[in-house]
């Protein structure tokens, strides 16, 4: 018994040192293992945040930052801008006004294509002895009455029996003209009386050259030409018909338009 019990505490020993001598390396195990461990101590507050660089779409252009931020003044390094074009038409108009022998007549003419024509004056330009009288060459009187003792010569003219005042206006480059291809005998077929007429443009303080329509005129006679737009104009016009040895007696009946015409 003596000698089992030794040898039985021999065996113990054996194991003890054993034990002893392959104790557990904590510091080499920590080194490995526990690195982590003091991560997560109770003094951090459960919250872990990671940062780092991270880019998917390399060809972004990263470095054209702007601040988009609102001033309080002199806010005006944006906006948005849209062109209308504005465009206006103006209607051309024209105007024409014709008085003598105690009536006046006004044509209009309103927007484009608009012809105003008018064969009613409402007084005729009456060439007669007893109103308008006998005039020379030279537009001078000579006398008038029923019975004036004033004979028929190359230098003989009746004149009418007012002078007839014309008043023009047109917004656009207009010109005046006067037609007519004088008279017409009513009872000798065929005779044609010349009409004479001269004009003034300044009230007749000065008188410019005579002229004759007849059968050989065939256009009208312009008086102003490209006048300026929205310019008004008045013109003065007198009238004869010739009283010569060679001009019948009796009645004679023709037409004298004036007529404005945008250009």
């Amino acid at each position: 018994m003596k000698r089992l019990l030794v040898l039985s505490l021999a065996t113990l020993f054996v194991l003890t040192m054993s034990i002893s001598a392959f104790a557990f390396d904590e510091d080499a195990f920590w080194a490995e293992y526990g690195s982590g461990y003091s991560m997560a101590e109770e003094k951090l507050d459960g919250i872990e945040w990671t940062s780092g660089e991270a880019i998917n779409l390399a060809s972004i252009n990263r470095d054209a930052e702007h601040l988009d931020t609102n001033k309080k003044e002199n806010d005006d390094d944006q906006n948005v801008e849209i062109e209308v074009t504005a465009e206006a038409y103006i209607p051309c108009y024209l105007e024409l006004k014709v008085a003598g022998n105690t009536k006046s007549l006004k044509g209009q003419s309103f927007g484009p294509d608009a012809i105003a024509k008018s064969s009613s004056y409402g007084t005729n330009m009456e060439f007669d002895n007893e109103m308008g009288g006998f005039v020379d060459g030279d537009w001078k009187a000579l006398g008038h009455g029923k019975n004036a003792e004033i004979e028929p010569g190359d230098n003989v003219y009746i004149q009418a029996c007012d002078l007839f005042k014309v008043d023009i206006y047109g917004n656009d480059n207009y010109k005046y003209e006067v037609e007519s291809t004088g008279l017409s005998a009513t009872d000798n077929t065929g005779q044609i009386l010349p009409l004479d007429m001269r004009s003034s443009f300044d009230e007749g303080a000065s008188w410019g050259g005579t002229i004759t329509f007849d059968e050989a005129t065939t256009a009208p006679v312009i008086i102003a030409d490209n006048i300026a737009a929205t310019t008004e104009m008045t013109v003065y016009h007198q009238f004869r018909v010739p009283y010569t040895r060679t001009t019948t007696h009796g009645s004679y009946v023709g037409k004298v338009i004036f007529r404005t015409v945008s250009m």
